[in-house]
């Protein structure tokens, strides 16, 4: 197959009349009825830049995408740039699918992975103590297959940073909100030593560090570039408690079980009123960075997206609340 990945650009520009061939992730789609009777098939197509797709009844490309689930599958496609009331679509002909690419390859690129990788390792070794290093080395770092699902897996499906690379961004910018907490509440993280005084604890620093960058790593496993996966009803929650489950007698060694409790604790109740609610300070602290993180992230891309759509200035965010 000599056929080449269709360019952003092209998708970007989409010229009527136009044919159109290349290599393209199929998206989500659905087979529709049109006013005279007959069925066609209403979709989207990406790479780098997502754009509507049509098959019609009659072709090739019809019969193999209702025959098959091709979506989030990659296809080569041909076909041409159909124009109706003013927008532009792609209509495909037929299409085969083909292997030795991956999904990711088709996805936008809106964060440097390896850039925001890096701060994640540098940010968390500042904060964490020897022992913590360690521990989060094994749990993390030195795991390549994780660490590589991790850079690419998206934050949510809608949402949040929900794009390839958004779980890490995700990540990385609860983790810049841990120096404030930490810096400015430091009851929070102190022991009572053998005086009664209260004093920093080193190991509950490294809690809240540790479990704030592994808090959502179960959506490795409960998505894929978004799209959720079998089991997934269990919550990337379950998954993360899991995978961590792996280790605890690594934990309980160097920290001890009530230590290893409280980080299972993070993963699974780091949801609060919107899953299990927080019965554990440092799951209600995660909680927290949580959520003011997605609904800034959240309100960031809301302006993004209206900002150049409504010259009034009215931003209209979640909540029915209209921001001004």
């Amino acid at each position: 197959n000599t056929m080449d990945i269709i360019r952003p650009e092209e998708l970007k520009e989409l010229t009527a009349n136009l044919p159109m061939e290349g290599i393209v992730l199929i998206g989500s789609y659905a087979v529709k009825t049109a006013k005279s009777g007959s069925e066609y098939i209403d979709g989207k197509i990406q790479s780098g830049h997502s754009v509507k797709f049509r098959a019609w009844s009659s072709s090739r490309a019809f019969q193999k995408l209702k025959e098959n689930p091709l979506a989030n599958h990659v296809c080569s496609i041909s076909g041409r740039v159909d124009e109706y009331q003013g927008s532009c679509s792609v209509i495909i002909d037929d299409l085969q699918e083909v292997t030795g690419y991956s999904i990711g390859q088709f996805m936008p690129e809106l964060y440097n992975t390896e850039e925001w990788f890096l701060a994640l390792q540098e940010n968390s070794c500042r904060m964490l103590s020897e022992k913590g290093r360690e521990t989060l080395d094994r749990l993390l770092y030195q795991n390549e297959t994780l660490v590589s699902r991790l850079k690419e897996e998206f934050a949510a499906m809608s949402h949040h940073d929900n794009c390839k690379g958004g779980l890490l961004a995700h990540t990385v910018k609860m983790v810049d909100f841990l120096p404030i907490v930490l810096d400015n509440y430091p009851i929070l993280f102190s022991d009572k030593d053998s005086s009664g005084q209260m004093k920093e604890s080193p190991d509950k620093r490294d809690l809240l560090v540790i479990g704030c960058i592994l808090h959502d790593i179960g959506k490795t496993r409960e998505m894929d570039y978004g799209v959720y996966q079998k089991g997934s009803f269990v919550s990337h929650r379950f998954f993360g408690a899991e995978m961590v489950e792996e280790h605890k007698d690594y934990i309980v060694k160097q920290y001890g079980e009530e230590w290893f409790y409280h980080l299972i604790a993070i993963l699974l109740q780091h949801h609060d009123q919107f899953g299990d609610p927080c019965r554990d300070v440092y799951a209600l602290i995660v909680h927290k960075i949580d959520d003011i993180e997605s609904s800034l992230t959240n309100l960031s891309q809301e302006i993004e997206q209206n900002g150049n759509t409504d010259p009034s200035g009215k931003f209209i965010w979640y909540d029915n609340k209209t921001l001004y």
